[in-house]
C-alpha cells in the first residue's frame, strides 16, 4: 500500500523540461535547472552583472574575401600537399649534403646536383653485364674519397670483383666485403650498415625479390645513419614502385664506341634519369670509363667531346668485339712455362 502510494506521488510531480505547475493543488513547480544555477550558495552574496538586461551590440560582419587565389599560389599549395615535387630548393625541402654521382654530367641531371647522403640510389641494369656494377662503383669511389669511413659491399662472389673495384679507384684496405647466405641475411647486413654513421656507402646487387617493406626500411635506415646506399637493380624493376630517392637506366650505346692508343675499344653508356625526387626525370647522358676508372663525357654538349672526338667513330659492337678478342689472342699476355716446355 505504501509502494502504490509513494509511486502515485511520484506521477504527480512535473516534468523538468517542460517547468509548468503541477495539475494538482499545493504543489509548485520545480525550477528548471539554469535557474537553480543562477542561485547563491548558503552563505555567498549573490553577484549582480552590471550589464544584465542591456543588449549588447553585435559586431559589424566582416566581408569575406572573395578573390580567387592566384595560379601561382594554387601551384604552391598543390606543390606542399604532393610532397614538394619541385625543382625549387625551397619548395624541395631543407638542404642537404651531397655528393658527386661520379661526372658533372650526371649531377647536372639531378636537382641538387648531386645525390644525397641520406637516400637510396638504384642502378638499373639493361642486361646482366658489368658495366652498370663498374658504374655505380665509380661513384662510390667518389664518395669514399671525400669520406674516411670504408665502403661496406653486401654481395656474393658472383657479383663482386675486388681486383676490378680496386682498378675503378677504391683502396682494398677500405673495403668490407659481406658475403650473405641468403636475401634476409643480405637485408639485414644492408640494413644495419645503413644505420652505421662511420660507413662511406653501402653497395650491393639487389635482386628483384626485394620487397616493398624492405625496401622501405633501407631508406629509413639511410635517413637514420645518414649513409648512402647504391644498389644495382635488374631491369625487370624499372617501371615498379620504388622508395628509392633516385633511380638510373644504365644502357649500351652500342652506336658510339672510344678506341685509345692502345686501339681498345671502350663500350659508352647511356645514362638516363628515371626519377628522382624533385625532377621530372627523362633526361640522359653518354658516358665511358677509361682505364683509370674516370667517366669520361661522350655528350654534345660537353668540353670533354672536344678533346676526344677524333677518337670516336660509329661502328657495329661486334665488330669492335673481334678485333679487341684478335688481338689478345694474336699477344697473350701468360707466357708458357720452362716445365711445361719441357713437358711438350
Amino acid at each position: 500500500m505504501a509502494f502504490q502510494q509513494t509511486f502515485a506521488f511520484a506521477q504527480d510531480l512535473p516534468s523538468p523540461r517542460e517547468g509548468r505547475a503541477s495539475a494538482r493543488e499545493g504543489l509548485a513547480p520545480i525550477p528548471p535547472r539554469s535557474f537553480l544555477a543562477t542561485l547563491p550558495k548558503e552563505g555567498e552574496a549573490k553577484r549582480v552583472d552590471p550589464t544584465e538586461g542591456k543588449v549588447k551590440p553585435s559586431a559589424s560582419p566582416q566581408p569575406e574575401d572573395t578573390t580567387p587565389p592566384s595560379r601561382e599560389q594554387i601551384l604552391q599549395q598543390l606543390r606542399v600537399q604532393a610532397g614538394c615535387i619541385s625543382t625549387v630548393e625551397a619548395a624541395a625541402g631543407p638542404t642537404v649534403e651531397t655528393f658527386s654521382a661520379g661526372h658533372s654530367d650526371i649531377d647536372a641531371m639531378l636537382p641538387r646536383g648531386g645525390l644525397k647522403v641520406d637516400s637510396v640510389t638504384h642502378w638499373i641494369g639493361d642486361n646482366h653485364s658489368n658495366a652498370t656494377c663498374a658504374l655505380s662503383l665509380v661513384t662510390a669511389a667518389g664518395r669514399i674519397a671525400a669520406h674516411p669511413g670504408p665502403l661496406v659491399v653486401v654481395a656474393r662472389e658472383a657479383d663482386f670483383y675486388p681486383p676490378a673495384a680496386v682498378s675503378l679507384g677504391i683502396p682494398a684496405d677500405r673495403i668490407i666485403w659481406v658475403r650473405p647466405n641468403s636475401h634476409a641475411d643480405a637485408v639485414w647486413s644492408i640494413d644495419q650498415s645503413l644505420r652505421c654513421e662511420s660507413v662511406a656507402a653501402v653497395w650491393s646487387v639487389v635482386g628483384a625479390q626485394l620487397d616493398d617493406r624492405d625496401a622501405r626500411r633501407f631508406q629509413l635506415a639511410s635517413e637514420t645513419g645518414g649513409t648512402p646506399g647504391l644498389f644495382v637493380r635488374p631491369i625487370v624493376t624499372r617501371g615498379r614502385p620504388s622508395f628509392a630517392e633516385t633511380s638510373f637506366h644504365v644502357a649500351m650505346a652500342r652506336d658510339v664506341r672510344f678506341e685509345s692508343k692502345k686501339q681498345t675499344a671502350y663500350p659508352a653508356l647511356r645514362v638516363t634519369l628515371d626519377r628522382c625526387r624533385g625532377s621530372a626525370g627523362g633526361t640522359a647522358t653518354t658516358v665511358l670509363i677509361d682505364d683509370g676508372g674516370r667517366l669520361i663525357s661522350l655528350t654534345q654538349n660537353s668540353a670533354a667531346r672536344d678533346t676526344t672526338n677524333k677518337h670516336l667513330r660509329s661502328v657495329p659492337y661486334h665488330e669492335t668485339a673481334a678485333v679487341r678478342l684478335a688481338s689478345e689472342l694474336a699477344h697473350p699476355k701468360t707466357k708458357t712455362r720452362p716445365a711445361e716446355r719441357r713437358r711438350a
